[in-house]
């Protein structure tokens, strides 16, 4: 698991070709001194860079709360906005964990709505039996197709709205 990990590792961290000035106001560090072999880095950069579908964006490397490495591939920069969509299930899962554990959210099985009745009271009533384990597993029952614009809950609705909440509620 250990050498899956470090391969992985290893093959994100050769995108030298789009090199980009590092992240404001962190300090860095060199590969080297960072525990890195540079030619490995060139390998995995080449592998990154001319391995199809080519849709690697970049890859960006702290160790030590030092920045080793920040590389962007093909059009992409650091200021390029990603649409990463349920990609952020997994960093809400970590946080639903804490919340858990913290004891700030009772189970799994809460109903979102208790989380907005304050701020939102009069919600669709088919959305009050939601509960957090069926956003977790994407399984709300609401009718969102990201391919689909006719369909009410598509991102291009609510995305660009001020406040996008109401309108989801």
């Amino acid at each position: 698991m250990r050498l899956t990990f470090a391969l992985l590792g290893f093959l994100c961290l050769s995108s030298a070709f789009a090199q980009r000035p590092p992240i404001p106001g962190l300090p860095t560090t060199t590969v080297e001194a960072a525990g890195f072999s540079q030619d490995s880095l060139d390998v995995l950069d080449s592998l990154i860079y001319t391995t199809p579908p080519r849709d690697f964006r970049g890859l960006v490397v702290i160790k030590d709360h030092q920045l080793v490495i920040d590389y962007y591939y093909h059009t992409y920069m650091r200021t390029t906005i990603h649409d990463i969509r349920s990609a952020g299930k997994s960093v809400t899962a970590l946080l639903l964990g804490v919340a858990l554990q913290q004891g700030l959210v009772e189970s799994l099985d809460q109903d979102v709505y208790s989380f907005f009745v304050e701020k939102y009271p009069e919600i669709n009533p088919d959305y009050q039996q939601i509960t957090l384990r069926h956003l977790l597993n994407m399984a709300s029952g609401l009718d969102a197709d990201s391919d689909d614009y006719s369909t009410p809950g598509q991102a291009g609705h609510w995305i660009d709205r001020d406040d996008w909440l109401p309108y989801l509620l």
